[in-house]
């Protein structure tokens, strides 16, 4: 079953991974978050922002705009029935984290980059060292060292190591408790 944005970052925040406030609504009348938003279509396919489904706005008007605009129309062959209005954040770093299954290997593996919010496969075929890896049995799972290790070859220290991997950490057990194909956060 592919979930929607809303229905994965539900079970985030269930799980403890920090997300967005926010709210999925079906018209435009609906929309009550004030200030600075991010109003995203709701439909079961990645590559939205490039193909017009995430809109930035800067007040409660442009996002009720935004969301009539998105609401009923088509996007990559979905109907856009629902979008997620949430409040937008200022970010300063922006890293990629996945767990997913490599069936070249046959082997679980966690995902982690420091140029999180990219296309990964492009990333990955012009700077694969900016990728980091680390394949592990499904059956011993993915523990807080691996993670720490992990998140450190990246670069990452002090508190940045210890929020980041703690995210990926939670990431991977959501990945294995829902015997998931992939778990992924772009851009945390």
């Amino acid at each position: 079953m592919r979930l929607l944005e809303n229905e994965a970052k539900r079970l985030f925040k269930e799980n403890g991974i920090p997300v967005p406030e926010g709210t999925v609504v079906s018209s435009p009348g609906e929309v009550a978050l004030e200030g600075k938003t991010v109003v995203k279509a709701q439909i079961p396919s990645g590559r939205r922002g490039k193909a017009g489904g995430v809109l930035f706005c800067q007040d409660l008007n442009e996002a009720k705009t935004g969301a009539g605009r998105l609401l009923g129309s088509s996007l990559l062959g979905y109907p856009v029935e629902k979008v997620l209005v949430e409040r937008a954040l200022e970010a300063d770093k922006e890293y990629f984290l996945a767990a997913t299954y490599d069936t070249a290997r046959k082997s679980p593996v966690v995902i982690f980059s420091t140029h999180g919010g990219v296309d990964i496969e492009e990333l990955a075929e012009k700077h694969p060292e900016q990728i980091f890896r680390a394949y592990f049995d499904i059956l011993d799972g993915f523990g807080e060292h691996r993670a720490r290790e992990l998140v450190n070859d990246a670069g990452l220290s002090g508190g940045d190591l210890m929020r980041v991997s703690d995210i990926l950490l939670r990431l991977t057990n959501l990945f294995l408790k829902w015997d998931a194909t992939i778990a992924e956060i772009n851009p945390l």
